[in-house]
C-alpha cells in the first residue's frame, strides 16, 4: 500500500511544513558556518598583512633617522613615500578586518531610538572636523524607532556621517542633513550633503570596498544586507550626495525616538 500524500490533508501539510523547517534550519546552519569560516580567514589574512605593513613602516622610519642629512632630496622623498604607503596599507587592512567582523557578526535586532543615536554620533564626530563649521539639519521630531542590531546600526550611522563630512571638505558652507522615515513595512535612514557628489556612471562602484571612503560605505551596505535591507545613492558632480539605508520594519514595531 502506497503512503498517503494529499496536499489538502492536515497531517500531510503539517509533515511537509516540519520537513521544510528542518531543511531551512540545516541551510541556515551551513550558511552561518560558511560565513564564520570566511570571516575568520579574512581576519587572519588582514592581521598577517598588517604585521608586514607595520614592519615596513618601522624599518623605513629607522632608516630615515639613521640617514638623516645624508640623503638627497629625491631619496628622502622616496623613503617617505614607502613609509606613507605602508601606513596606508595598514589602514586598509584594519578596514578589511572590520568588514569581515561585521559580515560574520550575529545580528541581534531590537528597537533603537534614532534621535539620541544620531546626536551622539554627531557629537563624537565634531573633534575630527578640525574647527570646520558644518551646518547639521535634522528632520523634525518625532522620529520612528528602527528595529536593528544597536552596535551594527551605530557603525552604519558613523560611516554615513563620516562619508558626508569627507564629501563636504571642499564646500564653502557645508551642510549635512539626517532624517528617518517609515512605512508599515520599512524604515529609511537618509543622509544628504552638499559636497562634491559623484558621477552617476560610477554608481556601481560606490559601495565597493576601498573605492570612496575606505571600507566605510561597504560597511553600510553589509550592515543593511545583514538586516535584510538595502542601500541606495543619488548624486551629481558638484551637487551633493544622498545616501539611504532601508531596513525592514516588524509589524509590531511601534514608538518613536526624539532628536
Amino acid at each position: 500500500m502506497k503512503n498517503h500524500r494529499c496536499p489538502s490533508c492536515p497531517s500531510c501539510t503539517s509533515a511537509q511544513a516540519a520537513s521544510l523547517r528542518a531543511r531551512v534550519a540545516v541551510l541556515e546552519s551551513q550558511l552561518t558556518r560558511a560565513r564564520t569560516g570566511s570571516s575568520v580567514s579574512c581576519a587572519r589574512l588582514s592581521h598577517d598583512l598588517q604585521a608586514i605593513f607595520l614592519a615596513i613602516e618601522g624599518f623605513a622610519g629607522v632608516l630615515m633617522e639613521q640617514t638623516r642629512g645624508s640623503l638627497t632630496g629625491r631619496q628622502a622623498l622616496d623613503l617617505e613615500r614607502v613609509r606613507a604607503g605602508a601606513l596606508r596599507g595598514d589602514s586598509l587592512m584594519r578596514g578589511l578586518a572590520r568588514l569581515s567582523t561585521v559580515a560574520g557578526a550575529e545580528v541581534q535586532p531590537r528597537p533603537v531610538a534614532m534621535g539620541p543615536l544620531v546626536r551622539q554620533c554627531i557629537q563624537e564626530l565634531l573633534p575630527s572636523l578640525q574647527q570646520r563649521s558644518v551646518e547639521w539639519e535634522l528632520s523634525p521630531a518625532p522620529w520612528p524607532q528602527v528595529t536593528a542590531d544597536p552596535m551594527l546600526l551605530r557603525i552604519a550611522i558613523e560611516q554615513l556621517l563620516a562619508n558626508a563630512v569627507k564629501s563636504t571638505r571642499g564646500s564653502a558652507q557645508p551642510r549635512i542633513g539626517v532624517g528617518v522615515d517609515s512605512t508599515i513595512d520599512e524604515c529609511t535612514i537618509a543622509v544628504a550633503d552638499n559636497g562634491d557628489g559623484f558621477d552617476p556612471a560610477c554608481l556601481h562602484r560606490f559601495f565597493a570596498p576601498f573605492e570612496r571612503n575606505g571600507v566605510g560605505l561597504a560597511l553600510v551596505k553589509c550592515i543593511a544586507q545583514r538586516h535584510g535591507g538595502r542601500v541606495q545613492a543619488q548624486a551629481r558632480p558638484g551637487a551633493g550626495t544622498l545616501i539611504t539605508m532601508t531596513l525592514p520594519r516588524p509589524v509590531a514595531d511601534a514608538g518613536s525616538g526624539w532628536p
